[in-house]
């Protein structure tokens, strides 16, 4: 035979609560404004004036600033900047040439040095010297 068993202490279960709905319509309008917001920002991205040459000049002249600006590339554990600087250049360079052809030549001189460093870890030599040149040679041509 089996022994009862004790009833289950008093006061210790409590019913499932049920969800607020202040809550709920407080969800409800953060989602709403969320996905609205996101519908605002598409459509006003796709119906806004311009071209993409325009977009590729825009990006080639950003870039050929920050090659202005930066005239040395100096790498230590104290700062990237430089490096960090320059591959912003690279990367608008590069949306230039996706977008026009006629930018290539530019992204592939300011990816020199860029490259020289990830492949030799330093910014010094001849080889480096003119690969800088050469990109601000190609931004001058703009």
């Amino acid at each position: 035979m089996t022994s009862p068993q004790p009833p289950l202490p008093t006061g210790q279960y409590e019913p499932p609560r049920q969800r607020s709905t202040i809550a709920m319509l407080a969800f409800g309008l953060v989602v709403g404004l969320l996905v609205g917001g996101g519908g605002v920002g598409l459509a006003w991205t796709l119906m806004s004036p311009g071209s993409a040459d325009a977009g590729a000049e825009a990006d080639a002249h950003a870039a050929c600033e920050i090659v202005e600006r930066t005239p040395h590339i100096v790498a230590t554990k104290e700062s990237n900047a430089d490096l960090l600087r320059w591959s912003g250049a690279v990367s608008l360079a590069w949306a230039a040439s996706d977008q026009d052809e006629t930018y290539t030549g530019l992204y592939k001189a300011v990816l020199k040095p860029y490259h020289l460093f990830q492949t030799t870890y330093t910014t010094e030599g001849p080889e480096f010297d003119q690969a800088m040149q050469a990109a601000r040679d190609a931004c001058a041509e703009l």
